[in-house]
């Protein structure tokens, strides 16, 4: 499954304490796309996500906790593979999604540092391998 990402949103609420990346082939009434959610609390905070993983919501707002095994940025798209269970959940066809960039994304670095800041929070053993980032972990 592809999708041409044409929108690209990042937010971190000091309300919520959350930090999200969206990126949607369309933003309206249907919107296609995912938005990859994770908690800025130190996992030791009783109010922190339990257990301490990050999120995907897709466009109908139905969620997956963790799920994804490998994300592998190619250029100018990234390739994730979703466990079956989260692919389910999510309603994705099949296990691979492949994000494509469209020609008005122009901040792929902001994307590729939001995408290592979602998917390296969490313990060590619920990340996903992550495969073609120069970008540190970011740890907050």
């Amino acid at each position: 499954m592809e999708y041409v990402v044409q929108v690209m949103h990042e937010d971190e609420s000091p309300r919520y304490q959350t930090y999200c990346l969206a990126l949607y082939e369309s933003w309206d009434e249907g919107a296609i796309g995912f938005e990859f959610q994770r908690d800025l609390r130190d996992p030791s905070d009783p109010r922190a996500w339990n257990p301490p993983v990050y999120c995907v919501v897709n466009g109908a707002h139905d969620a997956s906790y963790g799920g994804v095994r490998r994300v592998n940025w190619i250029g100018g798209s990234v390739e994730m593979e979703f466990t079956p269970e989260s692919a389910l959940e999510l309603g994705i066809a099949g296990e691979i999604v492949k994000l494509a960039f469209a020609g008005n994304i122009r901040d792929v670095e902001s994307i590729k540092r939001g995408l290592v800041r979602i998917f390296s929070y969490g313990p060590p053993d619920q990340r996903p391998e992550l495969i073609g980032f120069d970008t540190p972990a970011v740890g907050s």
